[in-house]
């Protein structure tokens, strides 16, 4: 059995860059630039994609923000409870505004 080193001697190593060698390096190196380019290309993207979202978010937040604001103010005024009379007024102009329209008596209990 032959010892380890001469086994490594044994092994032709090309020296030369020859048209054997240039064409795998070639599509070694176009297969890298075409990965890299094409992460890039998807990192673009979606940091791009992920933007719009943050906007939509943000957007959608002041919305919620505003309406939360509106709700807050109509439960601040409808607190307060109606007298009687207030309701009856109510009543009486709300038929006043829709004659046409059959509106039952109201009772209380």
């Amino acid at each position: 059995m032959p010892d380890s080193d001469d086994a490594l001697e044994a092994v032709p190593v090309p020296t030369t860059i020859d048209r054997r060698t240039l064409i795998p390096i070639s599509i070694a190196a176009s297969g890298i630039i075409g990965f890299l380019a094409a992460w890039g290309w998807l990192d673009n993207r979606f940091t791009a994609i992920g933007d719009k979202i943050d906007l939509q978010t943000q957007t959608y937040n002041e919305r919620f923000q505003h309406v939360e604001r509106r709700l807050e103010h109509v439960e601040v005024k409808a607190a307060g409870s109606w007298t009687v009379i207030d309701e009856a007024l109510w009543v009486s102009e709300f038929r006043r505004l829709n004659p046409t329209m059959e509106i039952p008596e109201v009772k209380r209990r």
